[in-house]
């Protein structure tokens, strides 16, 4: 039921207690320009809510609510609350001045749609399993569009990247039993977000997930893409499992959390303990055990450098994140400044 669980029904109890009043378990759906919708637990209704009034949820600590949060809903049926996250998946913006964006809240797994045809990209498996990591919830991955590439290409990807993820699949748009081994994986009360760029099969996958034929989306002989398209990130509720459905990544910035980095590249972060330096940058240091490595060809100097550029990313993610904040600290400042001249002189005003 929605991922409903034993833990989310004691998060409501306390949530109820501290209300003082019941409240109807809800999970978003859908968040849109000044509102969304949520599926009332025990129902199975749609809603429509408002975000765009004051209300006292407003101050909770995790205000506002995302695709994939559980919401307490009072008689009215405005979100009273949001229960505790479990996970939280977020992405870096690619823009200078771009903030972290939600992606959605309480997922199990990062199932990552990477197409077949054209050619996937290992580099972007790679930054969604650092995604993956720095939410904590495990890496899956579907090469869609088998039936575009010769069997030995599948298996011969699928043994490239099955190292970076938990679970690997292939499915054929052509095969309706390619997709058995994914939804057996999935048990009811999983929540699985699909992402991936745009074109990779996303709405397909998600489609044949609640019961329709992979066959049904037409595919265009040329560049092997869908011809649906998904404009917002919708929860949905199927047979095997929560699907999260989401718009096409065009750009994907690395995530500034630079554990969930050396956790997807595990092989680098454990060459590099037997570097000579603790400090090591991997690149001209005597006695660096990864320049080493890729010498004798035991490490790909092409995934060292999609290691070094994520890591470069991530930091430079951290100093803007940091001077947005001190910008944010000093506009406020700056704002109290103001705020304590005027007091000063209306006080001043009155002792005349």
């Amino acid at each position: 039921m929605l991922g409903w669980s034993p833990r989310w029904q004691g998060y409501l109890a306390v949530a109820e207690m501290e209300a003082k009043t019941p409240l109807r378990a809800a999970r978003i759906s859908a968040i849109h320009r000044g509102g969304g919708e949520c599926i009332v637990a025990d129902s199975g209704e749609t809603t429509t809510f408002n975000l765009s009034y004051p209300h006292p949820a407003r101050a909770l600590e995790q205000w506002p609510p995302v695709v994939g949060d559980w919401a307490g809903l009072d008689a009215e049926g405005a979100i009273a609350t949001v229960l505790p996250r479990v996970t939280y998946l977020e992405r870096a913006g690619v823009s200078r001045s771009s903030l972290m964006q939600p992606i959605a809240a309480n997922i199990d797994a990062l199932v990552i749609v990477e197409p077949l045809r054209p050619s996937p990209s290992i580099g972007r498996i790679e930054r969604f399993v650092a995604l993956a990591h720095a939410a904590g919830i495990s890496p899956w991955l579907v090469l869609t569009k088998a039936d575009l590439v010769d069997a030995a290409d599948a298996r011969e990807v699928l043994e490239r990247v099955d190292y970076l993820v938990d679970r690997a699949f292939a499915v054929s748009n052509a095969e309706e039993s390619s997709l058995t081994p994914l939804r057996e994986a999935i048990t009811p009360h999983d929540t699985l977000v699909l992402v991936g760029r745009s074109g990779a099969g996303k709405t397909t996958l998600t489609n044949a997930l609640l019961g329709l034929s992979l066959a049904t989306a037409a595919v265009r002989e040329g560049d092997g893409k869908g011809r649906h398209t998904t404009t917002r990130r919708q929860l949905v509720a199927t047979p095997h499992g929560i699907i999260l459905d989401t718009p096409g990544i065009r750009a994907l910035a690395a995530t500034p959390d630079a554990d969930a980095i050396d956790e997807t590249f595990a092989a680098i972060t454990d060459l590099a303990r037997g570097c000579r330096f603790a400090d090591c940058t991997h690149d001209a240091e005597p006695g660096c055990a990864i320049r080493e490595a890729v010498d004798l060809g035991d490490l790909d100097a092409a995934e060292l450098d999609r290691y070094r550029r994520m890591r470069a990313e991530a930091q430079r993610q951290i100093v803007r994140a940091d001077a947005r904040l001190h910008r944010a600290e000093q506009r406020q400042a700056s704002k109290n400044n103001t705020r304590g001249r005027r007091d000063a002189m209306a006080r001043k005003g009155r002792r005349r």
